[in-house]
């Protein structure tokens, strides 16, 4: 989009200067290059909301290397870009570094059962996260199968949204035992 880049460095050079700022963005990979190295400079919690902005893979990859260096992202929502299995495990991998995220939504992202077995496996280190979204990825039973083993060591996660994926019988039982294991678990759509 024509002048995204300078639009949105002019609210990023404001966004210092906020106690809590939220960015809501309209970017391609393109806009999401010149955006990226603006990230780290901002000094307060602050909410990344890129949605339906069709990052892609590649932008995914571009967007965790911003993110890694964000240590006080709060919330960050980028459903509906199209990331994809690929681009999901790149983001996820740098998840646990933003000790400030609370909430994640990765809605309608294609991520997968491979992109939800490598969320699993970094689930655990984002320790004050308290909700996810996960809504719409094509994860099926052996996706919520791999989430499910490392749900009950998530304390503060309280709700976590499922819902149209590909979950069949076997991987709703098994989500109806982690309510037993997770303690601050109160919703799990």
């Amino acid at each position: 989009m024509p002048g995204t880049e300078l639009t949105s460095a002019v609210m990023l050079r404001a966004c210092d200067m906020m106690s809590r700022t939220q960015l809501a963005c309209c970017c391609d990979v393109i806009s999401l290059r010149a955006l990226a190295p603006r990230f780290p400079a901002l000094s307060l919690s602050w909410c990344l909301r890129l949605l339906s902005t069709q990052i892609r893979p590649e932008g995914a990859a571009k967007l965790a290397g911003a993110v890694a260096e964000c240590k006080l992202l709060a919330h960050l929502n980028v459903a509906a870009n199209w990331m994809g299995q690929e681009g999901a495990c790149v983001l996820f991998g740098v998840l646990p570094r933003c000790k400030a995220l609370r909430r994640l939504n990765v809605g309608f992202n294609r991520v997968g059962d491979r992109g939800a077995t490598a969320l699993s496996q970094v689930l655990p280190r984002c320790r004050g996260l308290q909700h996810l979204d996960l809504g719409g990825n094509q994860i099926g039973d052996k996706g919520v199968k791999e989430l499910a083993k490392v749900l009950g060591r998530c304390r503060e996660l309280a709700h976590v949204d499922l819902h149209a994926n590909y979950i069949g019988d076997k991987g709703a039982g098994v989500l109806a035992g982690v309510f037993e294991s997770c303690q601050a678990l109160v919703l799990l759509d």
